[in-house]
């Protein structure tokens, strides 16, 4: 719900600060803002089908997920054609799914290694491999460890980089030793486990999320920092709000996020941020779609998932909540 400036604790209406917009104006514009999350059209350039990740159902739980590298997310576990594991980009496909915990199972095959405390891993029929009982791990992030003659074993890349061989090698708590790997599904309840953050403050400016820059100087809402500074047309509001959209997210963050088995971040965001509905009659700066979409872009590389979260749309209000 979008908020406008007030004062002495009078909250003022959408359509009390912009009186030339009709209800019937904002009713279209804001059943036009609805509809943009859920519609699978929504594929230009440069968005991408965002919304086919960004929909996403935060209790869906992967029957057969991929095992990435918690270093570089975006390279999997991969089965390579001579059966011997390396990291690939992720992609998803059948060389990349577990799909059986207590073996490692890939494509088919289980995973072992030869003998001794270094030794290339690979693939080989689950009958030969029936001893190898891994551990993976059960918090979303961790080893995937096997014990032999007393010694515990894990895998382990030989570097980050994309075609690395995988070896089984004694477990040195590394983080070159870590993946990251869906937790499995409560039993019996038919829901998986799942772990989420809230991106508040970044594409809805709110007072209280950031006191210094808006709480301190009587700034009560996006609306009103934004108009200190010019307004939304102004060259000053747009690097404002462009600094801070860009330097608020970063690839890094999300990659501490997922070392941490976070897998979905919910992302507050304003009607005005699509550019098919913005109007600078409204008092807000364009162009965070743009930011949106690049970071939907960095939570697909990472297998994380976004929920978008329409936290204002056109004429509405919650009392003492302002944006």
């Amino acid at each position: 719900v979008a908020r406008v400036p007030h004062r002495a604790g009078q909250a003022i209406g959408f359509e009390d600060r912009a009186p030339q917009h009709t209800e019937r104006d904002m009713a279209v514009r804001a059943a036009a803002s609805l509809a943009l999350l859920p519609l699978a059209a929504w594929a230009a350039p440069p968005v991408e089908r965002l919304v086919a990740h960004a929909a996403a159902k935060p209790w869906l739980y992967e029957e057969a997920p991929v095992a990435r590298s918690a270093q570089r997310p975006d390279l999997c576990v991969t089965a390579a054609e001579n059966g011997e594991l390396e990291l690939r980009p992720c992609s998803g496909e059948a060389q990349q799914r577990v799909t059986d915990r207590s073996s490692l199972r890939l494509a088919g095959r289980c995973a072992t290694a030869g003998p001794g405390d270094r030794a290339a891993a690979r693939l080989a029929p689950c009958e030969e491999a029936a001893a190898e009982d891994f551990a993976l791990p059960a918090s979303g992030q961790g080893r995937l460890a096997v014990v032999r003659g007393g010694a515990e074993l894990c895998l382990t890349p030989r570097g980050v980089e994309d075609g690395a061989p995988v070896e089984l090698q004694r477990c040195d708590g590394s983080l070159a030793q870590d993946f990251l790997l869906p937790r499995e599904a409560p039993s019996g309840d038919g829901r998986g486990a799942f772990l989420g953050v809230n991106l508040g403050g970044w594409l809805i400016l709110e007072s209280w999320m950031w006191p210094k820059e808006m709480e301190s100087q009587d700034l009560h809402d996006e609306h009103s920092f934004i108009a200190k500074h010019g307004g939304p047309e102004s060259a000053h509001a747009r690097e404002r709000m462009q600094q801070h959209w860009d330097t608020y997210l970063r690839p890094g963050h999300l990659d501490r996020l997922r070392r941490l088995g976070i897998t979905h971040v919910r992302i507050p965001i304003g009607y005005w941020i699509f550019d098919a509905v913005y109007d600078t009659r409204d008092g807000f700066v364009s162009g965070g779609e743009t930011y949106l979409t690049r970071a939907v872009g960095w939570l697909k590389a990472r297998g994380m998932f976004a929920v978008l979260d329409l936290h204002a749309s056109p004429g509405g209000q919650a009392r003492w909540q302002s944006f």
